[in-house]
């Protein structure tokens, strides 16, 4: 360890770290607001079933784990695209929305369609086979196989597995619980703050700052999440400092660390 320490490539970078160190923390003094008792209060009231029913007056707009069902001709799914019978024969195809909010369609692979209508997906689909695979454009019927937004959260941000979660009927679901279903908080960066948004009754996206901390943590059992929910594990300039320095450190271990220094 003596030659370790001695390595002046080893000493220089150490030094470089902690002066970056410092000026990272007095950057990460930058941290997000907390919400208020009254910001609480409307965010509390806001979402649910009910802020649901009200905001879906207009067409369904597909999100992350609806599952869709497409009846269209055969031979979008043939590898042969010459036979007539398959234009003839209408057939099903099932697929879900994946959480980056594409679908798999067949021979042309991954198209976006988190945020369309029916309609515009529909479209989509048939624009994507014509004029390259077919010489006419072909009729294409999409519908809601299987719903998640009224039952479901998203988890995002500074978490080990972010992503859209089920909300069965008949249970509550916690803060703690939203981040438990994530995979937990990333370590490296250590968040302490979760930014939830959710929609009122009027449609307006409303949103509310926690701490999560070692010492509050445990208040997260007490901030109920409700289906519809987004939750963001915050990044802010604390957590950019942790990443930053972990990654040198791993790098400088690797790079200076020598069976013969230990």
């Amino acid at each position: 360890m003596e030659k370790l320490f001695r390595n002046p490539q080893f000493l220089e970078t150490g030094f470089a770290c902690i002066i970056l160190f410092f000026i990272l923390s007095v950057a990460g003094c930058n941290e997000p607001v907390l919400s208020n008792a009254e910001q609480i209060r409307g965010f509390e009231i806001a979402g649910g079933d009910q802020a649901e029913g009200k905001i879906r007056t207009g067409p369904y707009r597909v999100v992350p784990g609806d599952v869709l069902e497409f009846q269209m001709p055969a031979i979008l799914r043939a590898s042969d695209l010459s036979s007539f019978e398959t234009f003839r024969n209408i057939e099903p195809y099932l697929c879900r929305v994946s959480n980056s909010g594409t679908i798999p369609i067949p021979i042309i692979g991954e198209i976006d369609v988190a945020g369309k209508t029916l309609a515009e997906i529909e479209e989509a689909v048939a624009d994507a086979y014509f004029p390259e695979y077919v010489v006419s454009k072909p009729a294409v019927v999409c519908k809601i196989e299987e719903h998640v937004k009224e039952r479901s959260f998203t988890v995002t941000g500074l978490v080990m597995k972010p992503g859209v979660f089920q909300y069965p009927l008949n249970v509550q679901y916690s803060l703690m619980d939203a981040i438990a279903f994530a995979g937990g908080a990333n370590m490296i960066a250590d968040p302490h703050y979760v930014k939830i948004h959710r929609r009122n009754s009027d449609g307006e996206v409303v949103s509310a700052t926690f701490k999560i901390d070692n010492k509050s943590f445990a208040d997260a059992a007490n901030v109920l999440i409700k289906p519809g929910d987004n939750v963001s594990v915050e990044v802010t300039p604390r957590t950019r400092t942790n990443m930053f320095l972990s990654s040198i450190f791993r790098v400088n271990v690797g790079a200076y660390v020598r069976p013969e220094d230990l």
